[in-house]
């Protein structure tokens, strides 16, 4: 019940954003803070409001999240990817970047398309610092995180993706290291030099590890996955925890997403 009322909650307040507001289009379902994330980050962006726009016939912006094959004639697409392996997909609308190298592979048409999703630039636009003295945290998939807390692991802690999204940020950040189910407690962890370690994807998880190798296209390398089980959160290895570097110029990701915000025009 809190869940369905934390969704209704942010869609709520997505939606009645006066009309002045950037129309943008990201995945409402259940609470989760790599997609309810998306007015708040974008808001920083593009330094201005952003409100949800339901009407997909109307221009608009598609956001972070793996909503890609969402896009139509009247999207400007900023960052999204597919969720699942894709067959050649000829994409409607104007395609400024997109998550990965796996994304852009699968889109039919051509042209400059730069690579990365949004929260990478996290880093430039929000004060949040590591706290290399902080506990091991781990960020299951939404879907899992019943069950993780019910395992009770000493020392761990449990971060719920349900929860305010700037506020599992902070809690991301809190902590020395990261191991997480959730790829966006991965890019967060990149974004913020934290050294983090990949739990693979769990039955649960619709597009398996699509989505992850989509990001770590964008990273000097790939992440390693390591099966999601009880003694792995109880004694996580020594060795295996990294910070993956974006591979491009944040700063000129950033300065094109703005460019392009600035000129949208209804």
């Amino acid at each position: 019940m809190m869940r369905k009322l934390r969704k209704l909650g942010r869609y709520s307040v997505a939606r009645l954003q006066p009309r002045s507001a950037l129309p943008f289009l990201w995945h409402i379902g259940q609470p989760n803070f790599g997609d309810d994330l998306n007015p708040a980050l974008f808001g920083l962006i593009a330094e201005r409001g952003v409100r949800l726009e339901r009407r997909h016939d109307r221009p608009h912006f598609l956001g972070m999240g793996s909503i890609l094959a969402r896009a139509t004639p009247s999207s400007i697409v900023l960052g999204a990817g597919f969720l699942t392996p894709p067959a050649r997909h000829d994409l409607q609308g104007q395609i400024v970047s997109v998550r990965g190298a796996l994304s852009r592979d699968a889109i039919a048409q051509r042209g400059e398309i730069l690579l990365g999703d949004p929260m990478v630039l996290l880093n430039l636009l929000a004060p949040f610092k590591r706290q290399a003295d902080g506990p091991l945290g781990f960020v299951p998939h939404v879907s899992e995180f019943k069950r993780t807390r019910r395992l009770r692991v000493a020392g761990l802690k449990v971060i719920d993706p349900a929860l305010p999204p700037w506020r599992v940020v902070q809690e991301i950040a809190g902590c020395g290291r990261i191991m997480s189910q959730s790829l966006h407690g991965l890019i967060v962890a990149d974004a913020l030099a934290i050294p983090n370690l990949w739990i693979a994807p769990g039955p649960a998880m619709v597009g398996g590890d699509f989505k992850f190798r989509d990001y770590f296209s964008t990273l000097d390398g790939p992440k390693a996955a390591h099966p999601f089980h009880h003694d792995l959160l109880k004694v996580p290895p020594g060795a295996g925890f990294d910070v993956g570097i974006y591979k491009y110029d944040k700063r000129s990701y950033l300065e094109t997403l703005r460019n392009t915000i600035a000129g949208f025009r209804t």
